[in-house]
């Protein structure tokens, strides 16, 4: 069948899939060729679990987890809050978390809390349009370390997309070991994406927030509102529940390793599909 704009659209029990000009992952469904160009790269990524009604939560759930660190791929707690989670409401789940202290390694010693409440209904995902870019916030997180450090990074953000005094800020926290986090934070209409540089031994404080730009550069150059770390992250919770969709940037290895790896114990189909530019 066809939408209102004239493009094909499958129905699958409660999901819906549409042809688009993106890179595609399909999970579960037939593939339709893109209609319009692009110039940008990106990824779409299809999931549908054939038993959607397997997965129920039958009592409250509390978790708390500590001595932890953060790690460059994961982006810690920050980006559990603010980036994963808030997809995680958007298909029924009612979980929060909450950053009780920072690790940074090798002295770990984080810990955080995770509250998971029943969820009434899950539903399907459908993330493929990142929207309007509200707002860029910046903040550089220092622990048992000169302030000096956290300016030196907001500096260089600044400077390079044009943020005020009020977008940028340092911030002192406590942790058993040193350790500086810098976080680029950008606001969408559907998504929020959080791009990090981990500050190292030896490392000037102004290339950990050139690597933190970088990451934000190549994910703004891109429509695709799913970056690549989150992408990794959405796959099991869409094939447990009642799949989706959603666009992202070229997978990395951890995500296509997911993907196999769920296809081994799970009977979801994963697809994926590129459109680069100049692919019509």
């Amino acid at each position: 069948m066809k939408d209102e704009s004239g493009s094909m659209k499958e129905e699958f029990g409660q999901f819906h899939l549409h042809n688009s000009a993106f890179i595609i992952i399909y999970v579960g469904y037939r593939r339709f060729l893109p209609r319009r160009r692009r110039a940008d790269s990106a990824h779409r990524v299809d999931a549908q679990s054939r038993d959607a009604h397997a997965v129920s939560y039958r009592k409250d759930s509390r978790r708390s987890q500590a001595a932890g660190a953060v790690a460059p791929a994961s982006g810690g707690g920050e980006g559990r809050e603010k980036v994963y989670l808030p997809v995680l409401h958007r298909i029924g789940t009612n979980i929060q978390c909450e950053l009780l202290k920072a690790g940074f390694y090798p002295a770990g010693g984080g810990a955080m809390t995770v509250a998971i409440q029943p969820a009434a209904q899950l539903k399907s995902l459908d993330l493929t349009q990142r929207g309007q870019v509200r707002r860029k916030l910046a903040r550089a997180l220092v622990a048992n370390l000169p302030r000096s450090i956290g300016e030196r990074e907001l500096a260089v953000i600044a400077k390079k997309f044009a943020l005020t005094q009020d977008e940028v800020r340092v911030e002192h926290v406590s942790s058993p070991g040193p350790g500086n986090i810098v976080m680029l934070e950008i606001e969408s209409d559907r998504v929020t994406e959080i791009s990090t540089g981990f500050g190292e031994l030896g490392v000037r404080a102004e290339t950990v927030a050139e690597r933190a730009c970088a990451k934000a550069r190549r994910y703004l150059a891109s429509s695709a509102p799913v970056s690549e770390h989150l992408a990794d992250q959405l796959l099991l919770p869409l094939a447990l529940a009642k799949g989706g969709v959603f666009t992202t940037l070229p997978l990395s290895a951890h995500t296509r390793t997911n993907i196999d790896t769920i296809k081994k114990f799970l009977a979801t189909k994963i697809h994926v599909r590129e459109a680069s530019a100049g692919t019509c």
